[in-house]
């Protein structure tokens, strides 16, 4: 039992090392000596279908001295494609020194990357600030010690399952053997939420691969319950038979005496 595991393990981290080691969204941050220098939170991913409040500082360039009035910045968000998600502009601080863009979740309606463009000026100064960043099902990505704890997890999850269905064939007890098939679904049940949380935050640029997987969940699930329900009735008439075969046998007939008087 040991190997096929080791075999699966393998196969599940050489499928995921490619895009769990994929690197962060790259910032550009311009270089000049006089100017606006554009300083803003660096954000790397961000959650579906979140709002999200972009901030920016302005800073003088030749001495440091935050700009706070007279400047006006100017905001343009992008999708993967290049299309203009978003348009603003702000030429009023708040909170002292921010100006501001808050963006609708609709934006972010679809996981992928997107970029961003925003440029500041005033009567004789400018800067410019661009920045890519990822959209994911949670906000977050999982890199290779979370997603390896996750497949070594799956791995117990399934070690559990195969052991208990070889423990099966030795069972006479019937109302234990209920229990153990339902202790079975339960950890089915289990590995079936966390495919469904990994996968989607693990290829979520994949969007056809995600639904895939998802509706292969689904079925299984509705697939397994009913079976589920036909073991355990299958166990209580099993269990209930057994009962009064045993019964007759203290009767004193035969096993297969006993099962044709059942008939």
């Amino acid at each position: 039992m040991k190997k096929p595991l080791i075999l699966i393990f393998g196969l599940l981290v050489l499928l995921l090392l490619p895009v769990i080691s994929a690197a962060p969204p790259v910032t550009t941050v311009p270089q000049f000596t006089t100017g606006i220098a554009v300083e803003y939170p660096n954000m790397q991913y961000l959650k579906q279908n979140g709002y999200y409040d972009f901030h920016f500082h302005l800073f003088n360039l030749s001495d440091g001295k935050p700009i706070i009035t007279g400047a006006t910045c100017y905001f343009h968000l992008y999708n993967s494609t290049g299309n203009h998600l978003y348009k603003g502009f702000d030429s009023a601080v708040s909170n002292e020194f921010d100006y501001a863009f808050m963006v609708d979740g609709l934006n972010f309606s679809t996981t992928g990357t997107y970029y961003y463009i925003t440029q500041c000026n005033t009567s004789t100064l400018g800067g410019y600030a661009e920045q890519a960043f990822e959209v994911t099902p949670s906000g977050t990505v999982y890199d290779t010690p979370k997603v390896l704890g996750f497949i070594g997890l799956l791995l117990i999850l399934v070690s559990l399952i195969i052991f208990i269905g070889f423990k099966f064939r030795d069972l006479e007890n019937y109302g234990y053997l209920i229990g153990m098939i339902v202790i079975e679904y339960m950890l089915i049940l289990f590995i079936v939420y966390i495919l469904d949380f990994l996968i989607p935050n693990i290829f979520y640029e994949a969007a056809a691969l995600v639904s895939i997987v998802n509706m292969a969940l689904i079925l299984m699930l509705v697939g397994i319950f009913p079976l589920i329900i036909f073991l355990i009735f299958y166990v209580l008439y099993k269990g209930i038979s057994d009962k009064e075969n045993q019964k007759l046998m203290g009767m004193g007939y035969t096993s297969s005496e006993a099962r044709k008087l059942r008939k």
